[in-house]
């Protein structure tokens, strides 16, 4: 019978119970085809039965196809992603008019109103065209929570005095963070366009990086900081973010190797 690892030991608290042993080796991907997430490359076929014959880091701790390893890795994004508005909440930015795309817990953060962008921001495209661009966490500056009923002279208004704060929180293999970090810049290049060319002021735009093995880059803490997460709060919650990936890298690889062995009893 199938089963997804427990989270319960990583969730929002950070706490990490045992020690984090991972045995990943045997990097053979020649001749197999597949996609890795955290590296964003492909491999080819969209073959489940290959899927068990790769044995990359890569593959394992983000690129599986098996459905309850996609949530696991959807769920390591959205509870880190809770994590950083939580702090964020409690430095300058706090108090601001956010937006959070980290699941359906996600809107119930304190400071959080909505998951997708609100019509006013960008009138111009279309419901669907607009929920294309979903920014991990974007926050504007010096807008009234309760802005919805406004007219339009009053959004003009309020857009001169307005900053947007955009972040993406993506992770990746310790070691090479760049091609992430460019992956995500590009992602939302377009919406940073459209952003301005609504005359909307975008103060910062940052990628957060982490280590599928819990690595946190000077990057990382920058883009911590950019959001009004500093001094000893931000060691707090960089610490928290390692212990989170240490944790579910833990549950990753665990529920791997369930998967692989019931792929071989039934196979």
């Amino acid at each position: 019978m199938r089963r997804v690892s427990d989270t319960n030991d990583v969730e929002e608290s950070g706490e990490v119970s045992g020690r984090t042993e991972v045995r990943t080796c045997g990097f053979q991907t020649d001749g197999v085809k597949g996609h890795d997430e955290v590296t964003g490359k492909g491999y080819g076929q969209d073959d489940r039965e290959t899927c068990w014959e790769i044995y990359s880091v890569g593959h394992i701790t983000g690129g599986c196809r098996d459905k309850d390893m996609k949530s696991l890795y959807i769920h390591k994004h959205n509870s880190a992603l809770r994590t950083i508005q939580r702090y964020v909440r409690k430095g300058e930015l706090g108090g601001n008019y956010t937006i959070l795309d980290a699941g359906k817990l996600g809107l119930d953060n304190e400071g959080v109103h909505t998951d997708r962008l609100p019509e006013w921001l960008l009138p111009k495209l279309t419901t669907k065209d607009r929920k294309r661009y979903r920014p991990d966490l974007l926050i504007v500056r010096n807008m009234p929570s309760h802005n919805f009923g406004l007219h339009l002279a009053d959004m003009e208004r309020l857009k001169l005095n307005a900053e947007i704060y955009v972040m993406e929180v993506g992770y990746t293999r310790d070691n090479n963070y760049e091609e992430k970090y460019l992956l995500k810049h590009e992602q939302h290049e377009r919406l940073i366009e459209l952003l301005k060319a609504e005359g909307w002021k975008v103060k910062k735009f940052n990628v957060v990086p982490l280590g599928i093995g819990g690595t946190i880059y000077k990057t990382t803490a920058q883009g911590l900081r950019d959001f009004g997460v500093t001094h000893g709060r931000l060691d707090k919650l960089m610490q928290k973010l390692k212990a989170h990936s240490l944790g579910m890298l833990r549950v990753i690889v665990r529920q791997r190797r369930i998967l692989e062995r019931e792929h071989r009893d039934t196979g």
